[in-house]
């Protein structure tokens, strides 16, 4: 099975949205079975911006589901010695079954990582979309609401990269609507 990446809540279909805020309900039922699924996988978390939430929830969920993980920090790979985004991803691919990744920077380097079929890489920030949070937002809806088809949504805050991921999945989910009010400034 070829390996799938999470870069952009664009590059999902409708079908693959839904299964995945239900399962995500799923595993955060207190009636969950905890499966090892990733069992006798390895996961890299690198993040090269700071948090709190986002890394602990992928290292902690990653290690209930079976993998062992690998914590890398901003100054943590030879990037910053000269090896290339294209050699660094070759070679984590060798090791790891996939990597979470958060910048503040653009999706290309997320792209470059993911220029390899043996590692699935996983958007879980980027200066311009945070899939991630859209879909643990969409799971929690779908956990209170039963369904995301037809919901209406107002969004009140920053017009950030959370928001942008919201509007892109809004735009796949039928009959769902996304309102985004932020003040000037934001």
């Amino acid at each position: 099975m070829a390996v799938r990446h999470l870069l952009s809540i664009a590059d999902l279909k409708p079908s693959d949205i839904e299964q995945i805020t239900r399962r995500s309900v799923e595993i955060g039922s207190k009636d969950f079975q905890e499966t090892k699924s990733l069992e006798g996988k390895a996961v890299g978390i690198y993040f090269r911006k700071t948090s709190t939430r986002t890394r602990t929830s992928f290292t902690v969920g990653a290690a209930r589901l079976g993998a062992i993980t690998i914590s890398y920090g901003p100054s943590d790979l030879q990037t910053n010695t000269g090896e290339t985004i294209d050699d660094t991803g070759k070679v984590l691919s060798g090791f790891l079954d996939g990597l979470v990744i958060r910048t503040a920077e653009s999706i290309a380097e997320m792209k470059a990582l993911a220029a390899q079929d043996r590692m699935a890489v996983i958007n879980a920030m980027s200066d311009n979309e945070h899939p991630t949070q859209a879909l643990a937002d969409l799971g929690t809806l779908t956990e209170h609401f039963g369904n995301l088809n037809n919901i209406k949504v107002l969004y009140m805050g920053e017009g950030n990269n959370t928001a942008s991921a919201l509007a892109l999945a809004f735009a796949r989910i039928p009959g769902a609507q996304l309102t985004i009010l932020s003040p000037p400034g934001y």
